[in-house]
């Protein structure tokens, strides 16, 4: 941002500054997973993977309504996931710091990630509270003592002037209903349920002292972050940016064309109330013929949000325990191979 002062340059070069750092992330980060899974199979496809995240309609529309830095701390997030499989707690704990540092959402891939290390867990959440939660404290009080609103002022922030938007699923509750309310903190509370649900299940199945597998882990952290956009009051449509990066990072690992994050970027952009699109609206023509009431307008949302999570839940919570269970029989396959068994052998007579 100091670069522009320098010519003298106005808000838009100050604002154009600070977001290509921002957008630049992304597809790094789509670019080094490619490069991870160049002899994979299936190897992902690099057309399908750098359309997907560079040009997805969340990222767009964070860009046009002035909020790259969701760009990059979704990139954190996926990171520090990704670092937690790899047993990599030193870089898990710098990347999810930074990641709420740059945004406070970020505290609900905490849970997914202390659940896919295999050790360290405790360094690793004390390392992100006390570092993470210092920074905010003490941005919140310059931002304080420079506006005289404190934190009010920044939580309400890029709204576009609705407080309570219809594309979420808290609409049906109203604004007055106290889980509206308090919907923030309830995120948090069920992140961390979904990651105790997480651990429990892998205990049953004797692998939770093993770090999870990248496609799980990702699939984990994906439901939360659309549990995170679609349960805020404040809905925006770049809110669901972490999630659809979170998800193309789980396709790459196990798809060749990532699929579930096309469709579900395109449903959104056709399904998006023109105010959240903003200069996107100008090329869907369905919002200049259609004004859909906000009860439609919720319930459409629904109908994309609602099957995906129930998708996400049977795999990431439920479906990946009889995978576990095989990955433990495998294992224990594995420590008795060593051992003679008749049947194997090359020696056994064979009967006539």
């Amino acid at each position: 941002a100091l670069i522009p002062l320098i010519w003298g340059g106005g808000w838009r070069a100050v604002y154009v500054a600070t977001a290509v750092p921002c957008l630049i992330v992304v597809p790094s980060l789509v670019a080094w997973l490619l490069y991870e899974r160049r002899n994979a199979s299936p190897t992902p496809s690099t057309a399908g993977a750098m359309l997907v995240g560079t040009f997805t309609p969340p990222l767009l529309i964070a860009v046009l309504e002035g909020h790259p830095e969701d760009a990059l701390g979704a990139a954190l997030c996926v990171a520090g996931v990704l670092a937690a499989t790899r047993n990599r707690p030193g870089w898990c704990a710098g990347l999810l710091t930074l990641a709420v540092i740059n945004k406070s959402w970020a505290l609900v891939a905490l849970p997914v990630a202390l659940v896919a290390l295999p050790a360290a867990r405790v360094r690793v959440a004390a390392i992100v509270a006390v570092l993470g939660g210092g920074a905010l404290a003490a941005i919140a009080e310059l931002q304080h003592a420079a506006t005289g609103a404190g934190v009010a002022s920044v939580t309400g922030a890029g709204t576009g002037g609705t407080l309570f938007s219809p594309v979420q699923l808290l609409w049906w509750l109203g604004s007055g209903s106290a889980i509206a309310a308090h919907a923030r903190l309830i995120l948090v509370l069920v992140a961390f349920a979904c990651g105790l649900l997480w651990w429990l299940r892998r205990r049953r199945a004797g692998v939770a002292r093993t770090p999870a597998r990248a496609d799980d882990a990702l699939t984990v952290l994906a439901f939360v972050l659309l549990l995170r956009a679609a349960l805020d009051p404040q809905d925006n449509l770049y809110y669901h940016l972490p999630f659809v990066l979170a998800l193309l990072a789980c396709e790459l690992h196990t798809r060749r064309w990532p699929l579930l994050a096309s469709l579900y970027s395109l449903l959104l952009a056709v399904g998006a109330p023109v105010a959240g699109l903003g200069l996107l609206g100008m090329i869907i023509p369905v919002h200049a013929l259609v004004h859909p009431s906000p009860n439609l307008q919720a319930a459409v949302y629904a109908a994309v949000v609602v099957p995906m999570l129930a998708h996400l839940a049977s795999i990431g919570l439920l479906g990946n325990a009889p995978r576990i269970a095989a990955d433990r029989r495998r294992r224990r396959r594995r420590r008795v191979a060593g051992v003679w068994h008749p049947d194997r052998s090359p020696y056994t007579p064979q009967r006539p």
